[in-house]
């Protein structure tokens, strides 16, 4: 009974420590975990109710979402999270459930984080207590949870299976066991589908940091030689990077696909879209200084006792334990590396504000907590305070210039915010002070719930008020004229609202607060089912947003354009005609701010509601209406003349600004051999009779011959079929689709058929026999053998 409740008694307490954290959903299971600035509620939970709904009315996964940015790749996106595993039994839970769903995910993982954390930290030689804090230290880990509980980054829950795929790469690189580096390959992949691209690009350079390491390890500690250990990094490394890229493939291959398509390039001035050095070094500490900068994409999240405590390991001499503190150290410094420099490395150069680096930091950090309290049980500390002090004072002085500098910078127009923790410190120092002196070894072993408590309380007294529970009903109810425009708008249609500006290259004042009744992003309006030219997604297509650019008839921006933020502002219209030819039938905009003069208003409300791009708290502003265009375009229709679109970026302007694209096409790579108009024939009609995610059928009358404008957003993986005959797609106007018709009448399928994805589903399954098949052989090779036990206990320093 004694070894079961051993067995059980950490997964217990783990558990107890994340229920107590999130009591507030644990009291309201059913509500939504968002804060005012989440992602979650304006990006993540309105894409995956998208994803239940197209599931649940077509029978397929969508791989098209025509409700945002005028149709944008869907499955392709790695942050809606299709492939994830515990993604799916979303597919069995009425949509109602979704919001608690994504919220009892986040303490899931939280869970799962501390378990991996704790046999990872076991299996490194660290004891249970050693293990217990090394968990809760990751688990609580406050760059992460800030992240998750603030920023609503829902998509980082999946680092929680971190400390499993490190583990078993380094157990393949110490032992030989090519069933270790599979399972790190698969732990690896599941990161991978749970997680961000970027801070998937993180956690594999953590992992090749970490392999560098163990193969440095001496002889004497590791057991093995070092030219063993290097060729299993290379040989057994691989093969836990190609397991976990044949799983992830499926994801992979759609996702670059996308990418290729993608406006997201952050290559020029990037300093424009990250975190400044000085900010970031003035923001180390778990909570901020001032109320001038706070954000957690600068906060750290680092304690002072965990600091101080984690400086005295620079007084260990065994290589495993300055392996940990020198990764933390390493992973420290490349956080706080100029955006510049990032801008210069591949993979890296796609993503930006790279002080979120600092969120794999807390892996070593909680090891390195871990160790430092085995220590202090075993009496080591006199020692460590001895060789090690001036570590803790030196990480503390980096600390506090780097504050001071950034208070320099702000002075003397600086703010300073009272927070809680620092009227809770002095305790936590006087206690630890306590703690440090006791010599009595028994008295230790006793003490070692207040020892854990102290950490506990330094993280919790920072996380505990970030967690925000509430109804998501109201959040995402439609106000009474958004719900006005859902009755109105068909399919075809498309909606645009006013109201709100939010340029990348400058801070709006107070008296620009971003506003709109369908919410940042347009979550309201994607969570109503109204398809939107705006929306919140990343992963867009560059041809869309182009194509704003001659909306506003301007000329193409250098560095960092605010176009390419995810989500689209208030564009100035100096080009209506294409708004027009977008197919914008409704446009929600203040009544003192209407559009074109021959707008009808069809309805109003005021005082209207709105929302804050990222507070998802409603504000009342002045009356908002709702608006029809009278000269909107259809959907599909067919012109007779085409004209290729002019290659140069200022000509090409002009010719969107001149055309009348009622009937010109202006079709980029124009074919040189195409079909001449007929003079005499009749005008041709086109009828979608089918519009899904998916496919679009049109029925087109016979009459001249000419092309089918689509005016759905080009993207290179959809198809076109006239009466089954497949036919190129040529991209017109430059964003749309376009199809040579005959002069028959005929019926023209348009249909996503993602090849990347085909490939990339055979890759994954052929991985999964063949993983499968490894692991049935390692079993059965390792059956009954008595399998050496690698010891990594620490050693004693006095």
């Amino acid at each position: 009974m004694s070894q079961i409740i051993r067995i059980v008694g950490t997964p217990l307490l783990l558990l107890a420590l994340t229920l107590l954290l999130f009591v507030d959903l644990v009291r309201h299971p059913d509500q939504l975990l968002a804060t005012d600035t989440g992602d979650i509620l304006y990006q993540h939970l309105p894409a995956k109710h998208f994803w239940l709904t197209s599931f649940r009315a077509t029978g397929e996964f969508p791989l098209w979402c025509p409700t945002q940015f005028a149709g944008s790749p869907f499955l392709h996106d790695p942050q809606v999270g299709i492939f994830y595993p515990l993604n799916w039994p979303l597919l069995l839970l009425p949509t109602e459930a979704l919001p608690s769903y994504l919220s009892w995910m986040i303490v899931l993982h939280v869970w799962i984080a501390g378990l991996a954390m704790a046999g990872f930290a076991r299996y490194r030689g660290l004891s249970e207590f050693g293990a217990i804090v090394a968990a809760t230290s990751w688990m609580f880990a406050g760059k992460w949870l800030l992240h998750i509980l603030v920023a609503g980054h829902t998509i980082l829950s999946g680092l929680a299976w971190l400390p499993l795929a490190v583990w078993g790469i380094e157990r393949a690189i110490r032992t030989g066991s090519f069933v270790s580096a599979l399972g790190g390959g698969v732990a690896f992949s599941l990161i991978a589908f749970s997680v961000h691209p970027q801070w998937v690009a993180y956690s594999a350079l953590l992992l090749v940091i970490w392999s560098i390491g163990v193969v440095a390890e001496p002889q004497s500690d590791a057991g093995t030689r070092r030219l063993t250990r290097l060729r299993r990094f290379f040989t057994l490394g691989a093969l836990g990077g190609a397991t976990a890229l044949g799983l992830y493939a499926v994801q992979l291959l759609p996702t670059w696909e996308a990418t290729q398509a993608s406006l997201r390039d952050f290559s020029g001035d990037r300093g424009l879209a990250g975190v400044s050095t000085k900010a970031a070094l003035g923001n180390l500490l778990a909570v901020p200084l001032t109320e001038d900068y706070v954000s957690w994409e600068a906060i750290s999240g680092w304690g002072i006792v965990s600091l101080f405590l984690i400086g005295l390991l620079r007084g260990a001499r065994e290589f495993r334990t300055r392996l940990v503190l020198g990764v933390w150290v390493l992973l420290t410094m490349l956080a706080l590396v100029p955006e510049w420099i990032w801008g210069q490395l591949p993979v890296f150069r796609m993503f930006r504000i790279h002080l979120r680096l600092m969120t794999l930091v807390a892996f070593p950090m909680a090891l390195l907590m871990g160790d430092i309290s085995d220590r202090w049980v075993r009496g080591e500390f006199p020692q460590l305070l001895k060789r090690g002090l001036l570590g803790s004072v030196m990480i503390l002085a980096f600390v506090v210039i780097g504050a001071g500098l950034f208070i320099l910078e702000l002075w003397p127009k600086v703010t300073f915010l009272l927070h809680p923790y620092w009227l809770i410190l002095p305790v936590l120092i006087a206690m630890l002070a306590m703690l440090i002196r006791e010599q009595n070894p028994i008295t230790r072993m006793r003490l070692r719930p207040i020892w854990l408590s102290i950490l506990l309380l330094e993280s919790g007294i920072v996380l505990f008020p970030l967690v925000e529970v509430r109804p998501a009903e109201p959040l995402l109810k439609p106000t009474p004229i958004v719900a006005a425009l859902a009755e109105r708008i068909q399919p075809t249609d498309r909606a645009m609202d006013r109201g709100w500006s939010f340029p990348m290259t400058e801070a709006p004042s107070e008296t620009e607060i971003p506003l709109t009744p369908f919410g940042g992003g347009a979550y309201v309006a994607v969570h109503a089912g109204i398809p939107t030219i705006g929306g919140y997604n990343p992963l867009d297509v560059g041809w869309y947003r182009r194509y704003w650019r001659w909306v506003q008839d301007r000329p193409v921006a250098k560095g960092v354009d605010f176009l390419q933020s995810p989500f689209l502002g208030d564009v100035p219209i100096r080009n209506p005609k294409l708004i027009d030819l977008l197919g914008v039938r409704y446009c929600l905009s203040p009544l003192d701010r209407p559009p074109p003069a021959d707008w009808k208003l069809v309805a109003q409300q005021g005082p209207a509601m709105a929302y804050h791009l990222e507070h998802p708290r409603s504000y009342d502003i002045p009356a908002y209406g709702l608006f029809e265009n009278p000269n909107v375009m259809p959907r599909a229709f067919v012109v007779e003349k085409l004209l290729p679109m002019p290659e140069d970026a200022e000509s090409a302007r002009n010719a969107m600004r001149d055309n009348d694209f009622r009937t010109t096409a202006l079709v980029s790579n124009l074919p040189s051999a195409m079909p001449q108009p007929q003079p005499g024939a009749s005008k041709r009609t086109a009828t979608i009779t089918e519009y899904q995610p998916n496919r679009v059928v049109v029925e087109v009358e016979a009459g001249r011959v000419g092309m089918l404008v689509l005016t759905d957003v080009w993207f290179s993986e959809w198809t076109a079929r006239i009466d089954g005959q497949l036919e190129p797609i040529l991209r017109v106007n430059g964003c749309f689709r376009g199809v040579v018709l005959p002069s028959t009448s005929c019926k023209v399928e348009f249909r996503i058929e993602s090849q990347s994805l085909n490939r990339g589903a055979t890759i994954t399954i052929i991985t999964m026999v063949l993983v499968g098949v490894g692991f049935v052989f390692g079993w059965l090779r390792n059956r009954g053998a008595v399998v050496p036990k690698v010891e990594m206990a620490s050693p004693s320093i006095s």
